[in-house]
């Protein structure tokens, strides 16, 4: 007979309802470790599916197996482990169903085999009936058990992404940082030891033929600031046309300027270096996509007014720092002068720079690099120092012997002094002067110890007969407080007469005597 299940049927065997969990969790386990996990609807409808068929295949069993085989024992439990299984296997809208279909099974097996439930044990039959509502209950209890669960891991998963995202994130921060902290190590390492170095580099811009000119200007820009495309701009018949590049054809890289608007236009409007830096604050971001230039300087005349324009197209992300814009803006006003000398070079075929007689460049060449040096100085915060030599009785020789021993100072000069150092003449025939960039008071005033000393000991011939002259020195350093490179050349000769009292006080006119 069928016997049918009493207050200890409800709860099922705790073994087999753990077995039956255990197993739903492995098979999960199977699918998802090798990437057979289905969708989420593809996913509720097998769970569905299984809990149908499952209490389909026990409600077919109890009404088609014999009941002296006792499966009627068994019934309750094995509904309870279907519903439990499908529960933890595949959570809500699965256990609701299968509660659900379980319950149904449950009654239909009470209205299908009234002969396993007399009607005069009306007991029994509530029983059946709270079975069934049991079991419909079971199944949304722990459906509802289950989505929680699942919602929780859910919501660890999206954590663990939105950390696993902060941690890429971080992680792509240092690797930036890094490089930039490489970057910087290797600039340290590669950059010269000092400005003077610096500067001697940029002697090679000295040169007054063009062509070559042009060519030193943009690698300077190569080799200090990394530029691998640049362009050099000059003024040629009311446009500035290009005159070099690096390479020789780069995208978006017109042959003359024209139009108005843009990173060049603003730079030639300002008169001062433009960056992209500079355009971010004023234009919208989309606008800049189509900029062709990373940095652009005028080249500026002796009036001021526009002569040339030098452009970088392509720089390292890395060096486009303050710091290399400073360098850009100190280029930008070396190629200027660079560019005039040039220029007038060209208008007076080699005259006006040198004196033939002497090899010291002429006054008004002096005064007019003394202006510019002055002008880089006050600008760039540089120091400058100026040394003043005085001749005290060469307007007495001869005119032959005065350019011999004048021409035997410049040589000696050249010869102690640095390359990017400057000798030539004053509007007085018995004066030099001597530019010393980038030199602070203090070194100015050991070239001229170095230099009366030397001259005192007879290091200073000449080819003329035996003459005696007086040597003095004096010196003079920028200082933010000057208004004008005459202040400087006034500082610089107050010094000199107080030398020379001071020597008259300690007994007479120091004099070197200069033989054949």
């Amino acid at each position: 007979m069928w016997v049918p299940i009493e207050e200890t049927g409800p709860s099922s065997p705790s073994w087999v309802t753990s077995w039956a969990g255990l197993g739903g969790f492995l098979a999960a386990r199977w699918r998802r470790a090798r990437g057979l996990m289905p969708t989420r609807l593809s996913w509720d409808a097998i769970g569905c599916g299984e809990a149908v068929g499952g209490v389909g295949l026990l409600l077919v069993g109890s009404l088609v197996v014999p009941e002296e085989a006792g499966l009627g024992i068994f019934y309750l439990p094995l509904l309870w482990i279907v519903v439990i299984a499908i529960s933890i296997r595949y959570g809500t809208p699965s256990a609701y169903v299968a509660g659900g279909a379980a319950a149904l099974g449950s009654a239909l097996t009470l209205f299908l085999r009234p002969d396993v439930y007399p009607a005069s044990v009306p007991t029994e039959e509530l029983s059946q009936f709270v079975q069934s509502c049991l079991l419909l209950a079971g199944g949304i209890v722990a459906g509802g058990l289950v989505q929680g669960l699942q919602q929780r891991l859910a919501a660890a998963e999206q954590g663990h992404q939105q950390a696993t995202a902060k941690l890429e994130a971080l992680a792509d921060r240092y690797q930036v940082l890094a490089q930039v902290k490489c970057e910087l190590e290797r600039q340290i390492v590669d950059s010269p030891a000092s400005v003077v170095t610096l500067y001697e580099a940029a002697k090679r811009l000295q040169t007054l033929h063009a062509p070559e000119l042009y060519r030193s200007i943009l690698d300077l820009l190569g080799e200090v600031l990394g530029a691998s495309a640049c362009a050099l701009y000059v003024q040629r018949g009311g446009r500035l046309c290009v005159q070099a590049a690096r390479p020789d054809v780069w995208p978006g890289r017109p042959d003359a300027i024209h139009g108005d608007g843009g990173l060049v236009h603003q730079a030639l409007r300002e008169r001062r270096v433009v960056t992209i830096h500079d355009r971010l604050r004023h234009v919208p971001t989309a606008e800049l996509a189509h900029e062709p230039v990373l940095m652009a300087g005028p080249l500026l005349g002796h009036a001021g007014d526009p002569i040339g324009l030098l452009v970088v197209e392509r720089l390292p992300f890395l060096k486009l720092t303050p710091t290399n814009v400073r360098l850009f803006g100190l280029i930008v006003d070396w190629a200027s002068t660079a560019l005039q000398n040039a220029s007038r070079y060209e208008e007076t075929h080699e005259g006006g720079l040198e004196d033939d007689l002497t090899g010291g460049y002429t006054a008004v060449y002096m005064m007019r690099r003394l202006e510019e040096e002055f002008r880089r100085a006050r600008r760039h915060e540089l120091p400058l120092s100026i040394v003043l030599i005085e001749l005290t009785g060469l307007l007495d020789l001869p005119v032959g012997h005065q350019s011999r021993l004048t021409r035997s100072l410049v040589t000696f000069l050249h010869q102690r002094l640095r390359p990017a150092d400057l000798v030539g003449h004053l509007p007085r025939a018995d004066k030099l002067l001597v530019i010393l960039p980038l030199a602070k008071l203090e070194e100015a005033r050991s070239v001229a110890r170095r230099i009366e000393a030397e001259v005192k000991a007879g290091a200073l011939t000449a080819d003329t007969d035996d003459a005696r002259f007086s040597l003095s020195v004096g010196v003079d350093a920028f200082s933010p407080e000057l208004s004008s490179p005459l202040q400087m050349l006034a500082r610089a000769l107050a010094d000199l007469q107080r030398c020379r009292l001071a020597s008259r006080r300690n007994g007479g006119v120091r004099e070197t005597c200069v033989g054949a």
